[in-house]
């Protein structure tokens, strides 16, 4: 682990190996560059048909109602919705592989730039490891059965365990690499030295390799935004079905688990059910804050080149050419597509007042309803078992 440099790079290549591993991402390397895999495709597809087949088997009890209450049927129906969004999730990602191998390129090219790892990142790495593990605990210490059949059931589930994660995590970091690139390009572009035509790094160091004149450096900016963009639509069209469907799912799920907590009777189905809360409120965040950065990466890289292209087109008219270049890359910067969801909405932190409005309108109508003279069963209390 010594000689591994930790950065949003290497998290990536990483998020990719492991969405590979669980038979979401197929793909294989040769001398280095990602391709598709038509053995790696079989594999995945094998796996998902045997995933959904045990899935199914496990869901067919839910469909039995003994009692048809608010709370009798929720818990039931929000199981139902998970096995379903996962199954599509992995589907739509499998058929999103050849998408998903363009966006492995653009992260294997040569560059100079490396972020790191946030602390915000590391955090929600944790939560997200810890609570998965607690669940995996959970599961595992409840359960009557043998320990063959316990240890089956969980490498069984573990997809599925995996799956939001790697989905949320994954549109998250991708998103913080492009604006970092984009920053990069920006910055260096504003480090243009007029008199030595040439280009000076971010540390004020006239690089060796760099001797090149402003038109050609100016070029090779907008070659490299240009990519940018083209991985921006790539995360854009992999990611917008999962994206969709979780923002559809979450609200039920958080409805179903709040009204849990709220009948519960006792403390410990309580903390069972924060194990379930939080993850998803760490998935949602992750995901609707993901457009937050680019976005304003995107404004603030638009602004400083118009002040350049200002500031050039006033010294010399010999200079047209880098001022039509220049509007270019503020052309492909104005360009930078947008996380619209179908063209419903767009993907953003303003998303979740709406959300949260929604689930506790919900939950009011739901308490009212029960207290109104219908009789309410909690069916986990006394377990300490979650609805899933």
């Amino acid at each position: 682990m010594a000689g591994i440099k930790l950065s949003l790079r290497t998290l990536l290549i990483w998020h990719f190996h492991v969405m590979r591993a669980i038979a979401m991402v197929p793909f294989s390397l040769s001398s280095g560059t990602p391709q598709q895999s038509q053995v790696y495709l079989g594999v995945s597809i094998a796996l998902q048909i045997v995933l959904t087949i045990w899935k199914s088997i496990k869901a067919y009890p839910m469909l039995k109602i003994s009692q048809w209450s608010v709370l009798a049927v929720a818990p039931n129906a929000q199981g139902l919705a998970f096995i379903v969004l996962i199954t599509v999730i992995r589907l739509s990602l499998i058929t999103s592989t050849r998408t998903m191998i363009k966006l492995l390129r653009y992260l294997t090219l040569k560059s100079v730039i490396d972020p790191r790892i946030s602390r915000s990142t590391y955090a929600f790495l944790i939560v997200n490891m810890s609570t998965m593990m607690s669940n995996i605990y959970l599961d595992t210490k409840h359960s009557k059965e043998r320990t063959d059949i316990v240890y089956f059931r969980v490498v069984m589930n573990l997809p599925y365990f995996i799956t939001l994660r790697v989905v949320s995590l994954g549109i998250n970091v991708a998103l913080q690499y492009i604006a970092a690139d984009l920053k990069l390009q920006v910055r260096e572009l504003i480090y243009l030295d007029e008199k030595n035509l040439a280009v000076t790094s971010t540390s004020g160091v006239l690089p060796s390799n760099l001797q090149l004149n402003k038109s050609g450096f100016i070029r090779s900016k907008l070659h490299r935004i240009r990519n940018v963009r083209m991985a921006c639509q790539n995360i854009h069209s992999a990611f917008i079905l999962p994206v969709f469907l979780f923002l559809v799912y979450e609200p039920l799920e958080l409805l179903i688990l709040i009204l849990f907590a709220l009948y519960a009777q006792n403390i410990q189905t309580v903390y069972g059910l924060l194990l379930f809360i939080i993850p998803g409120l760490v998935h949602l965040w992750l995901i609707l804050d993901a457009p937050t950065d680019y976005e304003r990466t995107c404004e603030d890289g638009v602004h400083l080149i118009r002040k350049l292209i200002t500031e050039v087109g006033k010294e010399e008219q010999n200079r047209r050419k880098e001022v039509w270049q220049l509007r270019g890359i503020q052309a492909e910067l104005e360009s930078m597509p947008r996380f619209t969801i179908f063209g419903l909405f767009e993907l953003g932190r303003h998303c979740l007042l709406s959300m949260g409005s929604l689930v506790l309108i919900y939950v009011i109508i739901v308490v009212q309803f029960a207290g109104s003279g219908t009789p309410v069963t909690c069916l986990c209390s006394g377990t300490g078992n979650p609805p899933h």
